[in-house]
């Protein structure tokens, strides 16, 4: 999906990051979250799969990021 998306922001490049917490943190998001009409673990643990599974370039891919948006700026 990244190479669709690129070419359809028409952009000349593209920098990103993608966060990947640990499969019981995302359950645990999803479970927790207030707002949002989606709760299903069995949906999220596949999303989680799919995601791991892909290639991505490792530097790319922040596997266990902190919990606040600053601590991840600084993890960046």
């Amino acid at each position: 999906m990244l190479p669709t998306f690129a070419v359809a922001t028409g952009l000349s490049h593209l920098e990103y990051l993608v966060l990947l917490p640990p499969v019981d943190v995302c359950v645990e998001r999803v479970a927790t979250r207030l707002g949002h009409g989606f709760g299903d673990e069995p949906a999220t643990r596949k999303m989680h799969a799919e995601f791991t599974s892909v290639h991505v370039d490792r530097r790319h891919v922040l596997s266990n990021p902190p919990g606040c948006p600053e601590d991840v700026t600084a993890a960046v």
